[in-house]
């Protein structure tokens, strides 16, 4: 049988009954497709021996994850999503792309789990710079 490189086609799909089952895959990446599939209908999940699948961190595998009775099996995978505890804390990290606007803006850590500093550099004004603090998840 041949490889998947997306679930794109699959992204309408919101209850499935059952297991999900991704295994010995050499070019699958991501789950981009499977993010509206609700928790509770996924009885068994099982991803492994997927070399290039890093990115397993969405919403509908996270919370099946925190759910009490949750059968699953994740490894030997792609950094990022070797295990269980790999994927929950790469969805509880907020990461933005690095913003270039010259030296007038900052967000710092990022990405981070927790709190974020935005400092904005603002010129030709009485006061040099603005820092912001956002915390919460």
């Amino acid at each position: 049988m041949g490889n998947l490189n997306d679930f794109t086609a699959l992204s309408g799909l919101s209850i499935i009954s059952g297991g999900i089952f991704i295994k010995e895959n050499g070019i699958l990446e991501n789950l981009n497709g499977q993010e509206n599939i609700s928790a509770n209908s996924i009885e068994e999940l099982t991803i492994y021996d997927n070399p290039f699948l890093a990115e397993c961190a969405i919403e509908s595998i996270c919370n099946h994850l925190s759910g009490p009775n949750a059968i699953v099996d994740i490894r030997d995978n792609a950094p990022g999503c070797n295990s269980p505890q790999e994927v929950q804390e790469a969805y509880e990290t907020v990461s933005i792309d690095d913003i270039e606007i010259g030296e007038t803006f900052t967000i710092f850590p990022n990405p981070t789990s927790g709190s974020v500093i935005f400092s904005i550099m603002i010129k030709d004004a009485q006061q040099p710079s603005a820092k912001i603090f956002v915390d919460g998840r």
